[in-house]
C-alpha cells in the first residue's frame, strides 16, 4: 500500500538533486516522522545526479513516485500535441531514475483532462505511455510501472479510466491514480464517510478495474482550516475492505505551493525553519495507527 505525502514546496525545483541536499536533509526527518513509505515528486531533472537522496530515502524505507514530464515538456489539455522532445525527455528520465530500486513508478500525466472537450488530449497521453513502456523494455532497464493521475471529475473520470486501461498491456497503464478531494467529513462528526466512499470506489467506479489503483492525491480542504485537517479518511483508505480494491494514497501536501494553503509544514522564506501544523500531527497519528492487512 502507498502510505505517503507529496513534496515539494516549489513545483519546478528538483529536491532530489545533489545541489538541493540542504533542503532535502532539512525535510527528510519530517517526512520520515510522518510514517510514510512513499513520496510523490512532481519534478525531476534528468541531467542531475540523485544518488545521495535516493539512497537516503531507501535507508528510510521510502519509495519514490515520480512525475515523468515537466512544465515545459508535457501534454496539455489546451495545447494538444505530442512531439519528439517530450519522448526524448521521458527517455532521459528513465535512464536517470530507472536504476534506483526504490523508484516505485512514473506518472505520465496529471489531471490532463477535466472537461469533455479536454479529453481530446488523452490519445496523446496514451501514446506517451505506450512509447515510455516500449523504451523501458528495449533499454534493458528493470521493469518499471507507468501510470496516470486522473482528476476526480465525474463527467470524464470513468471514461478516462477505461480508455487508459483498454487494449493490450503494451499501451495501457500499469497503475491508475485518482486525485481525490471529495472525501470530507464535517467538524464534530464521528465518521469520514468511509462506507460511502468504499462503495463508490470498490463497487462502482473501479469494480471491474484489473490494475493497481490508489489515490495519487488526497486530503479534504473544506470545511476545516487548511492547516488543521484531521485526515480521518486514512483508516478507511487502509482498511481491510478498501484495500481489496485500492492500494493506499498520497496525502497532499508536505509543504505549501504557491496559491495553495494545504501544507503539512510551513517553511520560512529563507528556507531555514520548518514549522509543523496540526494537520502534520494528525496525519502522522493516522498513518502510525495503520496496520497493513495481508502484507506479502
Amino acid at each position: 500500500s502507498t502510505q505517503s505525502t507529496w513534496e515539494p514546496s516549489l513545483h519546478q525545483k528538483d529536491f532530489l538533486a545533489d545541489e538541493a541536499k540542504d533542503e532535502f536533509d532539512r525535510d527528510l526527518e519530517y517526512l520520515s516522522n510522518l510514517n510514510i513509505n512513499t513520496v510523490r515528486m512532481y519534478r525531476g531533472d534528468p541531467e542531475k545526479n540523485h544518488d545521495r537522496a535516493m539512497q537516503l530515502l531507501a535507508e528510510k524505507g521510502i519509495y519514490l513516485l515520480l512525475d515523468l514530464t515537466s512544465a515545459e515538456q508535457s501534454i496539455h489539455s489546451h495545447n494538444t500535441y505530442y512531439e519528439y522532445p517530450m519522448l526524448e525527455r521521458a527517455k532521459r528520465m528513465v535512464d536517470t531514475f530507472g536504476k534506483y530500486e526504490n523508484l516505485l513508478g512514473f506518472i505520465v500525466g496529471n489531471e490532463v483532462a477535466m472537461t469533455i472537450e479536454e479529453t481530446k488530449a488523452m490519445p496523446f497521453v496514451k501514446a506517451l505511455i505506450r512509447d515510455v513502456k516500449a523504451y523501458i523494455r528495449c533499454s534493458g532497464a528493470r521493469p518499471i510501472l507507468v501510470g496516470y493521475a486522473n482528476a476526480d471529475v465525474e463527467m470524464v473520470r470513468d471514461n478516462i479510466t477505461d480508455f487508459l486501461n483498454c487494449n493490450d498491456e503494451l499501451e495501457s497503464v500499469d497503475f491508475y491514480g485518482v486525485n481525490l478531494y471529495s472525501w470530507c467529513s464535517s467538524p464534530g462528526e464521528d465518521t469520514s464517510g468511509g462506507e460511502q466512499q468504499y462503495k463508490l470506489w470498490s463497487q462502482t467506479r473501479l469494480k471491474d478495474f484489473n490494475k493497481p489503483a490508489f489515490f495519487t492525491e488526497f486530503g479534504c480542504f473544506a470545511p476545516f482550516p487548511s492547516h488543521d485537517r484531521p485526515f480521518d479518511m486514512v483508516p478507511f483508505i487502509f482498511g481491510k475492505e478498501m484495500t481489496q480494491q485500492m492500494s493506499g494514497g498520497v496525502a497532499f501536501e508536505y509543504s505549501e505551493a504557491a496559491a495553495q494553503h494545504a501544507g503539512l509544514v510551513v517553511i520560512s522564506k529563507d528556507g531555514t525553519t520548518v514549522t509543523t501544523t496540526p494537520g502534520y500531527a494528525n496525519l502522522a497519528d493516522q498513518y502510525g495507527a495503520v496496520v497493513p492487512d495481508d502484507t506479502t
